[in-house]
C-alpha cells in the first residue's frame, strides 16, 4: 500500500520581551520574537499489511514558501534552510477501534543531519 499526504503548515508566533531579574536588580532584557512560516509538507508511507499490523517505510519533506522573522536578541534567525526531510520506519496497528502508530525517524536539512526523533500517537474515530 501507498498514502500520500500534502498540505499547507503555518506557524504565526509573538512573543512580547520581558525583563529578567535576579534579586530585584534587572540582569538582562530580552527582546520579543515575531516568526511567520508558511510551508509545504509532502509525505509518503509505503507498506504491507500482516493481520492487524502495517509495517511501513515514510519519507517526508517540507519547503518554506515564506519565512520571516525579526528574533531581536537572537540575531542571524533560530533556523534558516528551506528544505527539510525525514526518513523514518515504523508500524501502524488497529487497537480499541483506533490506530495506534509508532514510528523513529531522522531528520536531515540543507545542512546535513539534524536529529533523531521517536513519535507514538493513538488516534480514534467517534
Amino acid at each position: 500500500w501507498l498514502i500520500y499526504r500534502g498540505g499547507l503548515r503555518v506557524i504565526n508566533q509573538n512573543n512580547e520581551s520581558y525583563d529578567e531579574e535576579s534579586g530585584g536588580v534587572k540582569v538582562n532584557h530580552v527582546e520579543g520574537v515575531d516568526l511567520f512560516l508558511l510551508s509545504a509538507v509532502a509525505d509518503f508511507k509505503i507498506g504491507t499489511t500482516i493481520d492487524d499490523i502495517r509495517p511501513f517505510i515514510q519519507f517526508s519533506g517540507l519547503a518554506d514558501l515564506v519565512h520571516d522573522e525579526s528574533l531581536g536578541l537572537l540575531g542571524g534567525g533560530i533556523d534558516d534552510e528551506v528544505l527539510t526531510a525525514r526518513i523514518g520506519i515504523g508500524i501502524d496497528a488497529n487497537l480499541l477501534a483506533g490506530l495506534l502508530s509508532a514510528s523513529s525517524g531522522i531528520h536531515f536539512g540543507e545542512d546535513g543531519y539534524r536529529g533523531f526523533d521517536i513519535r507514538l500517537s493513538y488516534s480514534k474515530n467517534f
